[in-house]
């Protein structure tokens, strides 16, 4: 019996410090996890900070393009340039300037007749700027530093950013908001008009037809009443009717 609770000391002797090797290796792999997530938060944050330069200086660069041909290219090149000064990255304090001068920036804003390219130049945008619609902003590759992570993701991580604004398509028609008009009555009875306080600045809109015949007035449940002649009446039915492409 003497001998084998020597033996079971012996065995327990030759383990001891098993359970602060495990503490220091699980500190250390929790240190990492945790460093990484800081790391990562932090380029995600620089991201941040890099997108919103990139597309505050595309709408300010877009804000131009309604200029006059011969000045709207350049104008817009300043802006986009001079507006993404305006911002900083990583944690609000570093300078775009700092990894590229403003003459070598005016290089990353591009230009296009369509939203999907191809995108050209200042200088070949300045020759034809007529149809120039879109105006695509990079900001310069910067470098982030790491912290904890430098094992894993090297000392620096470089980001970028870009954004593309421009004006919106037009229209091709031009219309009042309501260019329709019921169609029940002689277009010539005075009568028979919608007011033109109800159309705003589109003109009366004349009642026109005379089959089926004039609608009576509708009342409602409620008692109320709407002249079908005078304005859109809920549950009544109407003839509608436009004019022309090429007619008044």
């Amino acid at each position: 019996m003497q001998l084998k609770r020597n033996s079971r000391a012996s065995r327990r002797k030759g383990e001891r410090g098993n359970v602060l090797a495990y503490t220091v290796l699980s500190a250390l792999f929790l240190f990492l996890a945790v460093g990484l997530g800081v790391d990562l938060s932090h380029l995600y944050l620089a991201k941040t900070e890099l997108q919103n330069a990139a597309d505050a200086a595309a709408l300010a660069g877009a804000s131009a393009l309604t200029l006059p041909a011969p000045e709207k290219i350049t104008k817009a090149v300043d802006r986009a340039v001079d507006t993404m000064n305006l911002n900083k990255y990583n944690f609000n304090n570093k300078t775009f300037e700092g990894v590229m001068d403003r003459a070598t920036q005016r290089g990353l804003v591009t230009f296009a007749i369509n939203l999907a390219g191809p995108y050209i130049n200042e200088t070949d945008a300045a020759a034809a700027p007529d149809n120039i619609r879109f105006i695509k902003v990079l900001t310069p590759t910067v470098p982030v530093k790491m912290i904890f992570s430098v094992p894993l993701l090297g000392a620096n991580q470089n980001l970028s950013a870009k954004a593309v604004s421009g004006l919106s398509k037009p229209g091709n028609a031009r219309f009042c908001p309501a260019p329709m008009s019921a169609v029940q009555c002689n277009p010539t009875d005075s009568a028979c008009i919608f007011d033109s306080g109800f159309w705003g600045n589109c003109g009366d809109a004349p009642i026109s037809g005379t089959n089926p015949p004039r609608p009576p007035v509708h009342t409602y449940a409620d008692g109320t009443r709407c002249d079908p002649t005078k304005a859109f009446c809920k549950q009544c039915t109407y003839v509608i009717r436009t004019a022309g492409s090429n007619g008044p």
